[in-house]
């Protein structure tokens, strides 16, 4: 990712289905948050719920973050 993504920016991930668009989204959301950053998620495929199932089953466990 060259460096990874710059503090403060917003990113668009897109790409075809299948892709691995989500578990790239999900990763860099779980390290965001375990090195201390905060971070927001815009989408429109996943209710928080389904989000914390999805990424639980790639053991990359958020919830602790959201409570």
């Amino acid at each position: 990712m060259g460096g990874g993504v710059p503090v403060g920016s917003v990113v668009l991930i897109e790409g075809g289905s299948g892709s691995g668009k989500s578990v790239l989204s999900q990763q860099i959301m779980w390290g965001s948050l375990h090195d201390g950053f905060t971070a927001a998620v815009f989408t429109s495929e996943n209710t928080v719920k389904s989000l914390v199932r999805q990424m639980q089953s790639i053991d990359l466990d958020v919830l602790d973050y959201l409570l």
